[in-house]
């Protein structure tokens, strides 16, 4: 905002918008939704193919209990319900589900931590089981 006369007070303001920089334009709605879209896609393309892959390895019972949550650096982050069911995974990885996902998957694949507790979420990158 430019003001007109040149008073010392309106030289003042000028100066203090200067140094306060342009003002910040807030995010319209459509610019927001665009943003969570683009956060969607980017965690169905990292985790897409991890998650199918571990709904189609592991039993419906067990798989329920679980969430993936992230994939950082090579690591898969699962949330498992209950210690009886990450000890059930953790079993089920060392037997050789590791080297399976490892195989279906695109992206490495270092291990996969399993952490007890909390919410177990269902995410949009979950995908419906078919009979």
């Amino acid at each position: 905002m430019l003001l007109m006369s040149n008073t010392p007070v309106t030289e003042r303001l000028q100066q203090l918008q200067a140094w306060r920089g342009p003002r910040r334009k807030t995010a319209s709605m459509g610019e927001t939704v665009a943003s969570l879209q683009r956060t969607a896609e980017k965690a169905h393309q990292q985790l897409g193919s991890f998650v199918e892959a571990w709904d189609e390895l592991l039993p419906e019972e067990l798989s329920s209990q679980t969430s993936v949550e992230a994939r950082r650096g090579g690591v898969v982050h699962v949330r498992a319900r209950s210690a009886s069911v990450a000890w059930e995974l953790d079993r089920r990885l060392r037997e050789g589900l590791l080297g399976e996902l490892r195989s279906r998957c695109s992206g490495a694949i270092s291990r996969v931590q399993v952490r007890v507790g909390g919410q177990v979420r269902h995410d949009a990158v979950r995908r419906p089981r078919t009979a």
